[in-house]
């Protein structure tokens, strides 16, 4: 895959692009990349085939949409292992410094 990025004219091979793209790449193709008119940036991604469905939605990946779904309502309801405060908000108070507290009852302060 290559993701353009912070990207303005470019071309790949003779078609000309604008702006932000992903483009799946064939393997052993070789391709022309070239910028036309000031700086772009570019994402090159390589992984071998995982030969399974892929479904993904914000920061979840998953085989399926309903996969993705639960994945959602699990992070609703547990927050990742579950927020053991009584409020939702992730806020300790304004007299609460910056902290670690660690599961098995230590806390580390910042030095």
């Amino acid at each position: 895959m290559l993701y353009a990025f912070d990207a303005n004219n470019y071309s790949i091979d003779q078609d000309e692009y604008i702006g932000e793209k992903i483009f799946k790449l064939v393997d052993k193709k070789n391709i022309k990349l070239k910028g036309i008119i000031g700086t772009s940036k570019f994402l090159l991604v390589e992984g071998m085939p995982i030969n399974e469905p892929v479904y993904a939605y914000g920061p979840f990946v998953m085989n399926t949409e309903e996969a993705v779904l639960q994945a959602y309502k699990d992070f609703r309801d547990h927050q990742f292992g579950g927020w053991p405060f009584d409020k939702t908000d992730p806020v300790h108070g304004k007299e609460a410094s910056r902290f670690a507290k660690f599961p098995v009852g230590r806390i580390e302060l910042p030095k």
